[in-house]
C-alpha cells in the first residue's frame, strides 16, 4: 500500500467515529457562518474530502502552482 492509500485508509477509519464527524461538521458550519461563506442561504461547502497524493505526485504538481 502506498502512502496515499495508507492515508486514505486512515481517513476512512476516522469517518466511522460519529462524534468526530458531528464535531467536524459543526466546526465547518460555524467557520463558514463566521466568514459569510454562503451562496444565498446555502453554504459554499457541505463536506470536505481531501485528496491524498503520493510525494512524487505532489512534487510533480508544484511547478504548475508556483
Amino acid at each position: 500500500m502506498n502512502q496515499a492509500a495508507a492515508a486514505r485508509a486512515e481517513f476512512d477509519k476516522l469517518l466511522e467515529d460519529d462524534d468526530l464527524l458531528s464535531a467536524s461538521l459543526e466546526v465547518l458550519q460555524q467557520g463558514q457562518h463566521e466568514r459569510g461563506l454562503y451562496f444565498g442561504a446555502h453554504p459554499l461547502c457541505v463536506a470536505l474530502l481531501p485528496e491524498f497524493l503520493t510525494p512524487n505526485v505532489a512534487a510533480s504538481l508544484l511547478p504548475g502552482i508556483e
